[in-house]
């Protein structure tokens, strides 16, 4: 019987990756975002990195800084470490294909003694026909041609003209402290030549492609733990997450079903699963898979290609569940998912299939399996990132799932590897020029090529093993999207850039016989204003031809060719699956106006948005009438102010079909900080109604806790359905996944409380505290302040000043935690010399001076950043607050202490300004539940943390303060100058808003579930 020997393909070995970043020179980030050179006391002139410094020192070539330097560097060293760690799984498969004959192993040190074998294994023999290999073919006569371009130098490789036989054979590296190495080298070995120290190392691990290991004690390497590494190793710079296996196979095999069934829906079959696709199969095969083979998955942020892999394998067992592979390969094994691994098992004894030479039917299995997965990857899958790296190891990813299955031909040769370039392309998925509209119709009529034949074009590319053949194809296919961009500009700006000129040569040519002076100042006057209207235009034209914006664009309108039907109009995708980068405004702002100039980005770049939202619109426009989409993202959208656009956006062009939260419960294990939500919709017909899921588990998922809650087992977990037109709250569109926000008594109460009051019936918008621009030079500790000479006005610009942390109580504390030095634009600066002195000599300095440059307005280099009025922190009526609190808590500023950016000021309005009775009643709601159920009802949560946004805390419920009895005023005074405010809130809340005491239960149980 069979053993499962699937490991989880979500879990990292951290010794093999610890020890792979130490002989590369690099180590993880302490922030888990991205990995980083060594720190200079740690680096080891022998590890990978430092000899590529080594060799770029001996180059020509100049970088323009250190990061430059370093980005090219890593590049170049995850490039070669990617190809031998490929490697390393073909030589495991190699061996396993030739009955464990070791005459297979060529990754051995004793082949490759030096950095020049390396170089030569590359470039002479792997990335050269077994024929065009010289004398080394007899040399490395066991190694194939896999027809690869991981085999072709890289972009960086020529740009820097840096290869292998570069690097030192002298340098020796350290032994890591805990080194794998240490039971398997002569005692008393230190140091090891650094090649050498690498393929020991990778010897000491058992490669795999499939995840079975021969023996229980070795160390297993397979293809999906590779996946995770060069993940995490190629995406150093955006932090990039690897989404586990057991989330890309739930989200691709529910999605695909959806697809599909809606798919075979539009051609007109009647069905409702996949098992009615099943019983229609045998009287409709080649229908079926006529329907399969033009079914197309896209990921516009492909990362390292885990969706695509899981939809591969799936899509194949797909295949083997609608029985339309061979009959006798149906017969004989049966295809099977296990922790996102595609395994094939034998009928017979109930064994994993393995391929070997000589067994007519493991033959015929292998290469059925590889065919079939040849065709999905060639006619399914697809995949864009920004990154190249991401691009490379996706299409190295597929290639290992291909090489599971490569089988040798009756001419003896391993079966070549097809050319991905047309699958996997880079770019940025967000920047494009054309529209997914724009008629290509006619355009392509003036190319050289019908869409039909640009379609073959790019097939026959993909197939060929000729690197002439595929150098000319390549050249035709650039050839034909430049006529075709051409032909686009054509019948815009370059019709009516033609245009004008023809008015203009027919201006100039036109001049009258017996013309007047008038006449000829009038024509004069009427070329002049054409000429600088061709001006603007041809300007125009180049700014779009040269533009930096679209250096880096992906023209979706015409680089799959899969996705136009014979006319060139673009028909789209069936499904769109994506985990995109999760990007803040905060620090990336270029990367966000570079979207917001084109115009699809201008048309969703509202407010403040995360980066993710631009895919998932995106998403929406490539699938075709009845596609569908999936994607994973961080759930802030449900419930962000500025997630409206997107929200409204799914909603009216989509039919959701499921909302699963998963709150507290981390599914990637190096974001701690995210909480996720998975989104499925369709733009299919769609009655039923959105299945949504909100968990209360916490720590970090696992494949067993996750399959219990997508399948509806979890305890711990709200599962609930909501027709489409209810998923959004009436007051604020928020998204309302729990079903305890819909209850129909908690629904009656918060519209009780709408029809009250608000607190900005009586205050002004909340503003942020002072920004000092440079805390070094502007905070100062009390003694600070008493140790400097200075003149008593010097000394009066210090004012005391509370940390939003120490908002804890309804009034301030007695002690100040600091000093704000408060120099605004009224202060003169020929008062100050003796402060001016100290902040010029200050370090700090020089660094907020280059901040300031080029600001305009009136902004010294001495004045406070954002000094904000005096009067809101001298002011005993306001009141303030943290941005960020579990449990929220509202301060009177009773001290009269200033405040910082982290921390929020609520000051009356121009009507009730002064009335501090008023401010007493503001600050008691707001200080009870009903605030706080008011905030996790509607506001924006990270977790259990609510975010205080001004555009949620003026909506909350205020009574008529003018109705407010006398009594309540004194009583109300009395408890806050007692420090009984707390005790007393609610009951004062229930009887001014006209409640009852179980109504404040109802929300403490809501805000109990829910936060």
């Amino acid at each position: 019987m069979k053993q499962s020997f699937v490991s989880d393909s979500n879990v990292l070995d951290q010794n093999f990756y610890d020890e792979l970043l130490y002989i590369m020179g690099l180590r993880d980030r302490k922030d888990d975002k991205g990995i980083e050179r060594l720190p200079e006391s740690d680096r080891q002139s022998g590890s990978l990195i430092e000899l590529v410094y080594k060799a770029f020192d001996s180059s020509d070539y100049r970088f323009n800084d250190e990061e430059q330097k370093f980005d090219y560097s890593v590049n170049i060293v995850s490039t070669w470490v990617n190809r031998i760690l490929f490697l390393k799984l073909l030589e495991g498969q190699l061996i396993k294909f030739n009955n464990n004959n070791n005459k297979y192993k060529f990754m051995s040190n004793e082949n490759l003694s030096n950095f020049n074998r390396l170089n030569e294994l590359f470039f002479g023999v792997l990335a050269k026909p077994v024929d065009q290999r010289g004398s080394l073919a007899q040399e490395y006569e066991y190694v194939p041609y896999l027809n690869s371009s991981l085999f072709e130098k890289s972009v960086t490789e020529s740009k820097l003209e840096i290869k292998p036989s570069d690097l030192s054979d002298d340098e020796e590296l350290p032994l890591r402290k805990r080194s794998v190495l240490l039971d398997r080298v002569a005692k008393g070995t230190k140091t090891l030549p650094t090649l050498r120290y690498l393929l020991t190392f990778l010897d000491s691990y058992a490669f795999n492609t499939d995840g079975k290991s021969v023996n229980d004690n070795e160390r297993l390497i397979n293809a999906s733990v590779l996946g995770l590494i060069f993940e995490k190793i190629n995406g150093y710079k955006d932090g990039s997450f690897y989404t586990p296996g057991f989330v890309t196979s739930f989200m691709v095999q529910k999605a695909i079903d959806r697809s599909i069934i809606d798919k075979f829906r539009a051609e007109g079959f009647k069905v409702n699963s996949i098992a009615d696709i099943a019983e229609i199969t045998p009287e409709n095969r080649e229908k079926v898979l006529s329907v399969l083979r033009d079914f197309k998955v896209v990921d516009p942020a492909v990362g390292s290609g885990h969706f695509l892999v899981s939809a591969l394998n799936y899509l194949v067992k797909l295949r083997a569940m609608l029985r339309l592979l061979p009959a006798k390969i149906r017969m004989d094994v049966n295809i099977e998912i296990e922790n996102d691994e595609l395994v094939t098992v034998m009928c017979d004894d109930e064994t994993y299939f393995t391929y070997s030479r000589g067994s007519e039917m493991r033959q015929s299995i292998q290469e059925t399996l590889f065919k079939t997965k040849l065709d999905i990857i060639e006619h399914n899958l697809f995949g864009v990132d920004i990154n190249q790296n991401s691009v490379n190891i996706t299409r190295l990813r597929l290639w290992i799932e291909l090489l599971k299955n490569s089988y040798y031909e009756e001419d003896g040769n391993l079966r070549t590897m097809p050319n991905l370039e047309m699958n996997v392309k880079a770019g940025n998925s967000v920047v494009f020029k054309y529209a997914l509209d724009r008629n290509l119709g006619d355009v392509t009529a003036h190319t050289n090529l019908t869409v039909t034949e640009f379609k073959e074009l790019v097939q026959k590319y993909r197939n060929t093993d000729n690197k002439v053949a595929k150098s000319e194809i390549n050249k035709s296919i650039k050839c034909f999207k430049n006529q075709i961009i051409n032909g686009i500009l054509d019948k815009g700006d370059r019709t009516k850039l033609r245009n004008l000129n023809q008015q203009r040569n027919e201006l100039q040519n036109g001049m009258l016989l017996f013309e007047t002076k008038h006449e000829h100042a009038k024509r004069e006057k009427q070329i002049k204003k054409l000429d600088e209207k061709i001006a603007v235009k041809e300007a125009r034209l180049k700014e779009i031809s040269d533009a930096p914006l679209f250096a880096n664009s992906f023209e979706w309108r015409f680089e799959f060719p899969e996705a136009l039907n014979v006319n060139g109009t673009f028909t789209g995708f069936d499904l769109v699956v994506a985990n995109p980068p999760y990007i803040g405004m905060q620090g990336h702002k270029n990367i966000f106006e570079s979207v917001a100039k084109t115009d699809f980005g201008a048309k969703w770049s509202h407010g403040k948005i995360d980066f993710s939202y631009y895919f998932i619109h995106l998403a929406i426009n490539l699938l075709n009438k009845n596609g569908s989409l999936a994607f994973i993202t961080t759930n802030y959208w449900l419930t962000a102010t500025d997630g409206a656009f997107l929200r409204n956006d799914l909603i009216s062009r989509t039919h959701l079909t499921d909302l699963l939260n998963f709150k507290e419960l981390k599914i990637f294990s190096s974001a701690l900080g995210q909480h996720n939500v998975i989104t499925f919709g369709t733009k299919a017909d769609y009655s039923g109604e959105v299945r949504t899921l909100v968990t209360s588990e916490t720590g970090s998922a696992n494949s067993d806790i996750f399959k219990r809650i997508v399948e509806g087992k979890n305890s711990n977990t709200d599962y609930g359905l909501v027709p489409q037109i209810d998923l959004q709250d009436q007051s604020t569109g928020y998204f309302v996944l729990d079903s305890a926000s819909r209850d129909k008594s908690l629904a009656d109460l918060i519209i009780k409380l709408q029809n009250k009051k608000t607190l900005l019936s009586y205050a002004e918008k909340p503003k942020l505290g002072l920004t000092t621009g440079s805390n070094k030079i502007f905070i100062w500790e009390k003694a600070a302040v008493e140790a400097i000479s200075m003149t008593d006005y010097e000394r009066s610009l210090f004012k005391p000043l509370i940390n939003g942390s120490s908002l804890t109580t309804v009034t301030e504390k007695d002690l100040p935690d600091s000093y704000v030095m408060y120099i605004d634009h009224a202060v003169d600066e020929k008062k100050i010399p003796n402060l001016l002195k100290w902040i010029k000599s200050q370090p700090a300095y020089e660094k907020l001076m280059k901040r300031r440059k080029g600001i305009s307005g009136r902004i010294r280099s001495f004045e406070l950043w954002r000094p904000r009025e005096q009067w809101i922190f001298e002011s005993k009526s306001t009141i303030y607050f943290q941005k960020r609190e579990i449990t929220p808590r509202f301060t009177l500023n009773t001290q009269g202490y200033y405040l910082k950016d982290d921390s929020y000021a609520i000051t009356l309005n121009q009507t009730y300004r002064g009335y501090e009775k008023y401010t007493n009643v503001i600050l008691a709601v707001l200080n009870s539940t009903i605030t706080h159920f008011w905030l996790v009802k509607l506001g924006r949560k990270k977790g259990k943390v609510l975010e205080l946004y001004p555009q949620v805390l003026v909506t909350i419920p205020m009574p008529n303060v003018e109705l407010i009895k006398e009594t309540d005023i004194i009583e109300l005074d009395d408890a806050i100058n007692s420090g009984r405010l707390l005790d007393v809130a609610d009951r004062f809340a229930v009887k001014w808003f006209d409640l009852e005491m179980e109504d404040i239960s109802i929300m403490n149980k809501y805000i109990l579930d829910n936060q």
